[in-house]
């Protein structure tokens, strides 16, 4: 028979050693193997990448926007149910209220006699009717108050999102203008809102350069058209769209 090895006192056998090792755990409570894997993870998580559109822009910035505008437009809702909610339990408490008396004047009815209690219950009708009058005349115009905010809310943010995207799109489209004498073509309701930023636009050019806008209902709302005694650079986005 052969002799069996001998294993040196003081440390464990080598497998032994990594099984251990592996079991031992750090001052957070984890094991070591559990937090090599956690920071593995960590590592490979990374941050979005951000994604250029045609114009040189973020997507992420877009979805930031459509996010804040998705959380304010949250609110604008939750807002009508709860005024609804409350109309709601209002005409409830009226329609128990107006059964009360109808159940109390059927009661007085059969105590007083057939026809005593015919009156009753018409009077009792009358009232419901005039309740429910009173009730319909007090919240109609809490109603449209409600639906005229909601309405101004909703149009103020679009036109202030409208705005700032087609700041930008013009901005990037002047960026590409090649020419001295640059006019840019907008929409009608675009022009409204950005006629007033000309000064602006100009600031950012050559000083010899000349910038003029100018509306015309042939230009796809949202979108612009740059013309100079160079070129053309065609940014309406039914135009991008085609380009892709």
């Amino acid at each position: 028979m052969g002799r069996k090895k001998s294993i040196p006192y003081g440390k464990p056998p080598f497998k032994r050693r990594r099984r251990e090792e592996g079991l031992r755990t750090t001052d957070h409570g984890l094991r070591t193997t559990d937090w090599r894997i956690i920071m593995s993870a960590k590592i490979i998580k990374g941050e979005n990448i951000p994604v250029e559109t045609s114009f040189g822009r973020e997507k992420g910035v877009i979805r930031k926007e459509e996010f804040q505008a998705q959380g304010k437009a949250q609110a604008i809702l939750q807002e009508a149910y709860q005024a609804a909610q409350k109309i709601r339990e209002e005409a409830s408490q009226l329609k128990a209220k107006v059964e009360k008396e109808l159940e109390a004047a059927k009661k007085r009815g059969f105590l007083e006699g057939r026809q005593e209690g015919l009156e009753a219950l018409t009077q009792e009708l009358l009232k419901i009717r005039e309740l429910k009058e009173e009730f319909y005349a007090g919240a109609e115009p809490h109603i449209m108050k409600l639906v005229l905010e909601i309405a101004e809310k909703v149009i103020g943010e679009t036109a202030q999102k409208q705005t700032e995207a087609m700041k930008a799109i013009v901005s990037q489209a002047l960026e590409k203008a090649l020419g001295d004498r640059i006019v840019v073509r907008l929409h009608p309701d675009d022009y409204i809102r950005l006629k007033d930023l000309e000064p602006k636009f100009r600031e950012k050019l050559e000083r010899t350069k000349h910038l003029h806008f100018k509306e015309d209902e042939v230009i796809q709302k949202g979108g612009c058209i740059v013309e100079s005694e160079v070129g053309t650079i065609d940014a309406q986005l039914e135009t991008q769209l085609k380009a892709i």
